[in-house]
């Protein structure tokens, strides 16, 4: 039997008899209703992900700061388009999801749960992740980079590279610079609401969080920091992705802002059906900006542009980046009001899969170099076995030895488990 509150309060005289009817359903939380759209978004970004790092090999222009086992330049300029575009609509999605939930959980469980349940899915996946993952991935890239001719055995024992390149990104958390930054984010936001609380401050109306102007005005301070990034790093911080486990404050600061606007969607949550009126005007914006937006990064990666062509490209990317995330939540939420088991299970799947498949697009990148396939050929492989591969391993490894195995005496209260899974895989 599962102890409740509501069993503990009841009279001692239940012990002599069976609990009347009316108790029976008191045992049972009621159900939270699960947030569809974020199923949803949560589905996308991981699929983006993946499209994205499987493609990297093959874009025709490097990022810099962006090391890489692999680089076959092709012919397509569709890799750097999509890879352009994906990076800067993933991340800040994956940050607004993780700020919502964070709100969410802190709001259902309180502080103490908050604490528990974000250490033990996010700060602990990331450290144990740290010590197997990282270590395949390092392995990954440095077979890619021996097979491409960049370093060879000695340079590996050794780690000394007598490429200029590759010393500078070799120590850091990789892809789990995502989890890291969000372990800061949410150590943030647990001393700002538990102050906020602390001081009894009340909540106020959020519903202007859903304003038409509000991408534009969360794009002016956007723009600022990817200029002040650009000024810093040559390019700004939505491409930055030097490999170092210390955050940059600036990288920081700029998805923190999504993370907060995470927060915001969840106390205003109950209005969110306001962004379906004009959401779809927003990703319509997005067509023209980001085709501005490409041909001048296009430009700046073979010469980098002037001060103004510059300032214009931050411009374009703040705008960008805030009319797609309004754009795409006010979408999602207008076709995805009903649960889907397909949506549901690529959603829960997406953290795993996020986790283990750097080092499988490294190794099959590698093993692809060099055979005359055309570079789409080699692009759909590598997509391919890195979702297969880590759909297999979550249903042997996490999805098959964490289902409950529910009787038919508790078959009564997996509504209310539900919901707690729902949150448990944000």
């Amino acid at each position: 039997m599962i102890e409740t509150a509501s069993t503990r309060s009841e009279s001692p005289h239940r012990r002599h008899g069976p609990h009347p009817a009316r108790h029976k359903s008191s045992a049972v939380a009621p159900a939270r209703p699960r947030h569809c759209e974020f199923d949803a978004l949560r589905a996308t970004a991981i699929i983006l992900v993946v499209t994205l790092h499987a493609g990297l090999a093959y874009t025709q222009l490097d990022i810099p700061r962006l090391l890489w086992g692999v680089r076959e330049p092709s012919t397509h300029l569709g890799f750097d388009l999509f890879s352009w575009w994906s990076m800067g609509v993933s991340v800040p999605l994956f940050f607004m999801i993780g700020g919502f939930f964070a709100a969410e959980i802190y709001e259902s469980r309180g502080p103490s749960g908050f604490v528990k349940t974000r250490v033990r899915r996010i700060v602990v996946p990331f450290l144990v992740s740290s010590a197997t993952i990282l270590p395949l991935c390092f392995f990954a890239w440095a077979y890619g980079w021996i097979v491409t001719g960049r370093c060879d055995f000695s340079e590996i024992r050794r780690m000394r590279f007598a490429d200029v390149a590759i010393e500078p990104d070799l120590y850091g958390p990789a892809h789990l610079w995502f989890l890291e930054y969000l372990i800061v984010m949410l150590a943030a936001f647990f001393v700002v609401r538990h102050f906020w609380r602390g001081r009894g401050i009340p909540a106020k109306d959020g519903d202007w969080i859903f304003a038409p102007w509000m991408p534009f005005a969360l794009a002016v301070p956007t723009t600022l920091l990817l200029a002040i990034g650009r000024g810093r790093y040559g390019i700004d911080v939505t491409f930055d992705r030097h490999n170092s486990f210390v955050p940059d404050p600036l990288r920081l600061i700029h998805y923190g802002s999504f993370f907060a606007f995470g927060v915001g969607v969840h106390r205003s949550r109950a209005t969110l059906k306001r962004l379906t009126g004009w959401g779809h005007w927003c990703l319509l914006a997005v067509v023209p900006i980001y085709a501005c937006r490409a041909a001048l990064l296009r430009l700046d990666l073979v010469k980098p542009l002037d001060a103004p062509g510059a300032f214009a490209l931050c411009l374009l990317g703040g705008l960008f980046a805030w009319l797609t995330v309004f754009g795409v939540l006010g979408l999602y939420h207008r076709l995805f009001h009903q649960p889907s088991r397909v949506v549901r299970y690529v959603a829960e799947s997406s953290y795993w899969i996020y986790l283990i498949h750097m080092p499988i697009v490294g190794v099959v990148q590698a093993d692809l170099f060099g055979l005359r396939w055309p570079t789409f050929a080699k692009f759909a492989v590598t997509w391919v076995i890195t979702f297969a591969i880590g759909i297999a391993t979550y249903e042997v490894l996490v999805r098959r030895r964490s289902k409950p195995s529910l009787t038919k005496s508790d078959s009564r209260i997996e509504a209310g488990v539900t919901s707690q899974l729902a949150l448990e895989t944000a």
